[in-house]
């Protein structure tokens, strides 16, 4: 009687310290549930089999999938957002630019001489460029946040990875002396919830204590307790930023589909930044040369043959674009010959036909476009684009509530199931002290009768 009590009193202790540390890390990130487990032995004394952790790897999946999911739509919805914030206020909207350029051109078709109309136009050639010089950059600053985006991220995923790969040793090791790794795998499971936040990852359980990670294509992050090294190089041009995964003597290039964070800057950034750049570049460059074509074939104020009106570097058409530097209202070539007099418009109308003039536009797919309705099928994919990612990120999010709830449904704290099981144990641990102290008791009597 004395040694079922005595079993008795230790396992109450047990399940009151399981209790205990249930209530303490009840908003601890990614702390599953413990249970004792205990085993009734033939002579009614109970055997404490160790601590059980309370985990539904499904549901724990289905977390991680909802984590990359998140991660992946609320990076991207972000950058569509700045990129369609660039093109869509008046500093960054070409269709305003261009419209008010070409107004201020037609306004000189009865008047070609007044200079004070002449001036206008200067004006909003300056505006336009204004435009297309900031939206370069913008695009620029884009570039360079991204760019340390990445490299961020890229040792974020080298740290979770290393993290993991020591767990599932520790947890191994563990595992094999019999030791309790419950707190290990908690740990464990948070790394990869993490790290699937920034990357769409494949877990395998080894069966071994430790676990494999790999990108859905394949590619290893973590083996055994070896973690594999992502690397991001910007290259010289913005272009040239690539993806690499080292593990061990193998090395893979990654395609943006890679998911999470680190997949949605990515794609972002090689699918949306890199060709809006492209074509703001191409845009600046088609209106320069078209403008400049028909100033250099037709005659000035003066008589004199006309001279380029714009100016850009070939390296970088957007961000220097700008009018010719001492070009005057008198040098706007609107005549078709030296002798036409300030009443010749004849020219002015061919630089009024640019507007409706088509160019090929490589960064659009090699499509045939006017240079504003170039900019509204820019403007509409980012736009479109940009609203597809707000819609995307508020469905993940209500997605990974769901998956939170179901996990925390098993494997999360109930503080009102722990309060009850503290009184219970409380109580069991009160009546297996009686059931001891009777014991003694007895055994006292039963010796007094000798």
């Amino acid at each position: 009687m004395s040694q079922i009590g005595m079993s008795g009193l230790q396992a109450s202790q047990a399940w009151l310290n399981v209790t205990a540390s249930n209530i303490a890390n009840a908003n601890t990130p990614g702390y599953s549930r413990h249970s004792l487990m205990t085993t009734t032995n033939a002579d009614g004394t109970v055997s404490i089999d160790g601590v059980q952790r309370i985990s539904d790897q499904y549901l724990v999946a289905q977390a991680w999938d909802a984590g990359t999911e998140v991660g992946y739509t609320g990076a991207y919805a972000g950058y569509m957002l700045a990129l369609e914030n660039t093109f869509a206020t008046d500093g960054g909207n070409l269709g305003m630019g261009l419209d008010g350029y070409f107004a201020a051109l037609s306004s000189c078709m009865a008047d070609p001489g007044n200079t004070a109309l002449r001036e206008d136009v200067l004006n909003t050639a300056r505006e336009l460029c204004n435009q297309m010089t900031n939206i370069d950059g913008n695009l620029e600053n884009q570039i360079d946040q991204v760019n340390k985006s990445m490299q961020a991220m890229v040792q974020e995923v080298n740290s979770l990875t290393k993290q993991i790969a020591d767990l599932n040793m520790q947890i191994q090791e563990g595992m094999t002396s019999g030791q309790d790794v419950s707190a290990l795998q908690d740990q464990r499971d948070v790394a990869v919830l993490q790290l699937s936040e920034m990357l769409d990852v494949s877990v395998i359980d080894c069966g071994d204590g430790t676990i494999q990670v790999t990108l859905p294509q394949g590619q290893p992050l973590v083996s055994q307790g070896e973690a594999a090294t992502l690397g991001f190089s910007s290259g010289t041009q913005p272009s040239d930023g690539k993806l690499e995964l080292q593990f061990g003597d193998d090395v893979y290039y990654l395609n943006p589909d890679i998911g999470g964070a680190l997949g949605a800057t990515y794609e972002y950034y090689q699918e949306e930044l890199i060709p809006a750049q492209a074509y703001v570049d191409e845009f600046a460059q088609e209106f320069a040369d078209a403008m400049n074509s028909w100033q250099v074939v037709g005659y000035d104020l003066n008589g004199n043959p006309g001279k380029p009106m714009f100016t850009y570097d070939p390296a970088d058409p957007a961000g220097t674009i700008e009018v010719a530097d001492g070009f005057t209202n008198a040098d706007l070539a609107f005549a078709s010959s030296p002798t036409g007099g300030a009443g010749d418009n004849s020219n002015l109308q061919n630089m009024l036909n640019v507007q409706n003039q088509s160019f090929v536009f490589d960064s659009l797919g090699g499509g045939s476009f006017s240079l504003n309705d170039s900019y509204n099928a820019v403007y509409s994919h980012v736009a479109s684009a940009a609203s597809s990612a707000r819609e995307a990120y508020e469905m993940a999010m209500s997605t990974m509530e769901q998956a939170y709830y179901s996990w925390s449904s098993v494997s999360g704290v109930n503080m009102d199931e722990e309060a009850m099981s503290l009184m219970t144990y409380q109580q069991n641990y009160v009546a297996n002290a009686q059931v001891i102290a009777t014991s003694d008791e007895l055994f006292a009597t039963v010796m007094n009768m000798f």
